[in-house]
């Protein structure tokens, strides 16, 4: 089995709106609209990442208020 791949999102909401982080997969589809997240780091908890992934995609600085969901990929 192999190793376990950790990922973590973050939904940051104003009012009705949702941001979103626009990403090139030009080697998949081209450009897509995604929440903004990413890898666990080492010794990170899933919200650590949530909130630095936030900060290096959208220059942002947030906080958890809820976790939404946790889900095994593997």
């Amino acid at each position: 089995m192999g190793e376990r791949e950790i990922r973590a999102q973050c939904m940051v909401c104003r009012g009705n709106r949702v941001l979103m982080a626009k990403m090139n997969v030009k080697r998949f589809i081209g450009e897509i609209w995604l929440l903004p997240g990413g890898g666990v780091e080492d010794g990170e908890t899933p919200e650590e990442a949530a909130v630095r992934e936030l900060r290096e995609e959208c220059c942002v600085e947030g906080t958890i208020i809820k976790l939404l969901r946790v889900e095994d990929l593997t």
